[in-house]
């Protein structure tokens, strides 16, 4: 979070063991073992690039407007990760327990608010929080407490004062664009409430707005309201080129194309679009169940003919890996109860011009299927053990760089992440010891990808589905692999100029999938340049 290690049940590909370790061994470097993740994204180092206003709240008491709201300049910008930490702080509810801070920003196109907890909560599900929002800062229209919008993030449903139907699909909270960060248990998270929903309308209808929080029977304030006006400007945010990084060694991108989707005809031309701005050069084809790797590749080369991929390696029941280099060895990971069959993780190894990476592909369970993941991340650990172990079913050299990518559907709880990101195995009886995976027994990185032109991090979005968009394709790096540049790719969310210079539809990654890709340019320590 003695031990008898009972190994990981490899599966080895039909290329010959030795002759992957001399490919390796060719290729071998000395590493400094660092990570520098120096995306042209936002995050915290460009704080002196940002003046833009952000309004500070005050308390004020129920049923009234404070006359002297000032603007104060927001010095970073602002990203939907579960912080809030962008926010200023306008609640101090620490003696109270339960909800310890409330923080909030009232830019042009959304309420941003922060909150942080006495202990880790799924903000999502069981987790009592209610949003109580005088939309117009009107005591006299809306509820008893005269607020517009009631709104349960457990339930994710709420009520509308008075009733009226929105435009668009799904619950209230699709049709109003509610998005929650993060997916799993926190002891943080973050809520943004967009100003205008489709069509133009809006449910925040004055100049300012009023709002408190309730969380477990903790109301925050304890009396009266959050008041909160509306600044003239957006959340602040930076662009992040798509064409790949200089200086990268190799460009790797993930996507879940829903349900072999990528045989679909009515998504193919969206998808046509987006597989050259996507621009892989190792592409995991996640969600791949009915066809085999040779099937995937040919349909990708019918679909666009400028990917230039050549080789294609299935490993698992639902992963295949494309790639413009050769794929020399793979293996499956596939040592799970039998009730757990179908684990879909993997592992190739491609001899890169660069230097040999391995990439390691992954679909976990999704929605409920809390104890698979928790057996699958266990396994992943296992593998990487085996392989990096002398003594094992195959042994790699320890400095071999490598990219875990895929779907890992974490909700609920983040153990599993942890399991990874730290080798501290939770079924040690059947997946062996600890083993720290980075070089140096250090731990891995989580990449923090965001959308190219919105400070937005989910990676899965269905408008008629029951849960919020989420966060749930991941990119996890040791730290002898840098990142010069990541990105998760959703025409929904971009710029009409970014649309035009790519040649793109606004509706191409909606037709296309349910997920958005998510792509990384990387080089390693000892990478030929």
């Amino acid at each position: 979070m003695g031990e008898s290690n009972h190994g990981t049940g490899v599966a080895c590909s039909r290329s010959r063991a030795a002759r992957g370790r001399r490919l390796v061994a060719r290729r071998r470097r000395s590493r400094s073992g660092r990570i520098a993740l120096r995306f042209a994204i936002s995050n915290r180092c460009l704080a002196a690039a940002w003046t833009l206003a952000v309004a500070v709240a005050v308390l004020i008491p129920a049923g009234t407007l404070a006359a002297a709201d000032r603007p104060t300049l927001s010095p970073v910008p602002i990203l939907l990760d579960g912080s809030g930490a962008e926010h200023p702080a306008l609640v101090d509810d620490a003696a109270d327990g339960g909800l310890l801070t409330v923080q909030a920003a009232a830019y042009a196109d959304g309420l941003w608010l922060g909150l942080e907890f006495d202990a880790a909560v799924a903000a999502d599900s069981g987790s009592g929080l209610v949003l109580h929002i005088d939309t117009d800062a009107d005591p006299a229209t809306g509820d008893a407490d005269g607020c517009d919008l009631v709104f349960d993030l457990q339930s994710r449903n709420g009520s509308l004062h008075p009733r009226r139907t929105l435009p668009g699909e799904g619950r209230l909270f699709s049709r109003l664009g509610i998005k929650v960060a993060p997916t799993f248990e926190s002891t943080s998270c973050e809520i943004l409430i967009p100003r205008k929903i489709r069509g133009g309308e809006s449910i925040f209808t004055g100049e300012r707005l009023r709002f408190f929080v309730v969380y477990a029977g903790d109301r925050a304030p304890d009396a009266g309201f959050v008041g909160l006006p509306w600044t003239e400007h957006a959340a602040p945010v930076q662009r992040i080129a798509l064409a790949r990084a200089p200086g990268s060694a190799l460009r790797i991108a993930s996507w879940n194309i829903k349900r072999d989707g990528l045989f679909e005809e009515d998504s193919a031309d969206a998808i046509a679009r987006l597989l050259p701005v996507i621009d892989a050069d190792v592409l995991v084809v996640c969600e791949s169940f009915r066809y085999d790797a040779d099937e995937v590749l040919e349909r990708v080369r019918e679909i666009s003919d400028s990917t230039g991929f050549m080789y294609a390696r299935k490993a698992d029941p639902g992963n295949v890996v494309l790639s413009r280099y050769p794929i020399p060895q793979w293996w499956s990971i596939l040592d799970l109860p039998s009730r757990y069959n179908g684990h879909r993780g993997s592992a190739v190894l491609i001899d890169a011009p660069a230097g040999p990476i391995m990439v390691l592909p992954q679909h976990w369970r999704c929605c409920d299927k809390d104890g698979q993941r928790l057996y699958e991340a266990d396994a992943l650990i296992g593998f990487l053990r085996d392989a990096f172990t002398e003594g094992g079913n195959f042994t790699l050299p320890r400095e071999l760089p490598f990219v875990i990518c895929g779907d890992l559907n974490l909700v609920t709880t983040r153990r599993p992440l942890d399991v990874v990101l730290t080798g501290e195995v939770v079924d040690k009886d059947s997946y062996g010891p600890d083993f720290a995976p980075g070089p140096g027994r250090t731990p891995l990185v989580a990449v923090p990808l965001r959308h190219s032109d919105a400070p937005l991090m989910h990676t899965w979005r269905q408008a008629e589905s029951k849960y919020y968009p989420g966060r749930l394709d991941w990119v996890l790096v040791p730290s002898n692999v840098e990142v010069l540049r990541g990105f998760v790719l959703d025409t929904g969310t971009m710029f009409g100029q970014t649309l035009n210079e790519h040649g793109l539809d606004r509706r191409d990654s909606s037709v296309a999938s349910d997920h958005g890709a998510i792509v990384v340019d990387v080089t390693w320590d000892g990478a030929d340049q």
